[in-house]
């Protein structure tokens, strides 16, 4: 039987938000935060970031001494094209203010594209572009993966869980600072407040009306799970990241149990299993996932590595991001063991220390 060809999509988009970076820890701090995406992008290409942020040296790791997500995808795309699946990359940068650079002659996947619009052109390319390319993925023997890096996104996911279950909910994301978490519970619940006054009735469409209520990477996702809903693919598309995606599609859902049905056989949730046991989340918010979504989750465990900087994602400095856990799981589903898995991805992470004249292993 032939391989599947692996088609992994990552949508790119940071939130305009005033204060960002005092919100999340996504980015390098004031005036960067909107960089994070193309390097990201660049690093799971490459191997290496290639934009420069102005005025920062670059650093091995992330500030919390974990190393970034993005790093370990290209680790587990370059172990799939090593044993023989072909792995195609389509970028979607959503009104990014830094767009990815990928020179071709840096490329180590068997295709890269990648695709830019401004705000008012995001329908367009999700019906014209993304819509376009997955209906043709789900041709043949293929699996499609979407994985995100989607800065800031995650207030706005909470915003809508907050509606959907009629309560405050933690506050999640890439921060653990509790400046920060309290600064963003109060910007959610002031837009919830919003939302609540305006007397309308929380739905997609209602939310998407309304500029501060949602961001691009919400709208995108949005308009993409109703668009994949009119197609017809073999196998359900997977989708690689936390909160940012489950929340357009249970709002989207809501109060109609056809169409949720209809939904789980369509998708699947692919992510790390760190995003549902961060203990930051709330046992209700949870318990109200997991009832209504099909969730995959990887059984590596990182704290097999050589590398402590790899080690912290078991201690859930960091829990998700790129399509981490859904590269995770695909590796596993190919037949890929755990050792593998570690291994590979110790072997990319010695040679990004390499750049930096840096070792990073655990102390004997």
């Amino acid at each position: 039987m032939n391989k599947p060809a692996i088609y992994f999509s990552m949508i790119n988009a940071v939130a305009d938000l005033p204060e960002l970076h005092n919100l999340s820890d996504a980015g390098a701090g004031l005036g960067l935060m909107g960089y994070t995406p193309a390097n990201n992008t660049e690093m799971i290409v490459t191997g290496r970031d290639i934009t420069p942020l102005p005025g920062i040296i670059p650093q091995p790791l992330l500030t919390n001494n974990a190393i970034t997500p993005a790093l370990l995808v290209h680790s587990l795309l370059q172990l799939l094209c090593r044993n023989g699946y072909e792995v195609h990359m389509r970028v979607y940068n959503i009104d990014l203010p830094v767009t990815p650079d990928l020179p071709p002659s840096l490329h180590q996947l068997d295709s890269v594209q990648q695709w830019h619009c401004d705000c008012d052109e995001i329908e367009a390319l999700v019906n014209d572009v993304m819509l376009h390319n997955l209906q043709q993925e789900a041709n043949g023997n293929n699996i499609s993966l979407i994985g995100e890096c989607g800065v800031g996104s995650t207030l706005f996911s909470s915003l809508w869980f907050s509606l959907l279950m009629g309560e405050e909910v933690p506050v999640s994301g890439s921060t653990k600072a509790s400046h920060k978490l309290e600064y963003k519970r109060q910007v959610i619940n002031q837009r919830r407040r919003e939302v609540l006054g305006s007397g309308i009735t929380p739905s997609t469409e209602s939310l998407l009306c309304q500029s501060g209520w949602h961001d691009s990477f919400q709208k995108t996702v949005s308009g993409l799970l109703q668009g994949l809903m009119t197609q017809d693919h073999a196998n359900p598309v997977w989708l690689a990241g936390g909160l940012m995606f489950v929340a357009p599609w249970l709002m989207h859902c809501h109060q109609n149990p056809l169409r949720l049905a209809q939904y789980r056989q369509r998708f699947q949730q692919v992510t790390t299993r760190w995003v549902y046991t961060d203990t930051g989340q709330g046992q209700l918010l949870l318990t109200f996932i997991k009832d209504n979504i099909e969730i995959r989750t990887p059984v590596v465990n990182f704290s097999a590595s050589r590398h402590p900087c790899v080690e912290l994602y078991e201690q859930g400095l960091v829990v998700e991001g790129c399509g981490l856990g859904g590269c995770l799981y695909l590796a596993e589903y190919l037949g890929f063991s755990s050792e593998q898995i570690i291994a590979v991805i110790d072997e990319f992470v010695d040679e990004h220390f390499s750049l930096f004249d840096v070792s990073g292993n655990k102390a004997l």
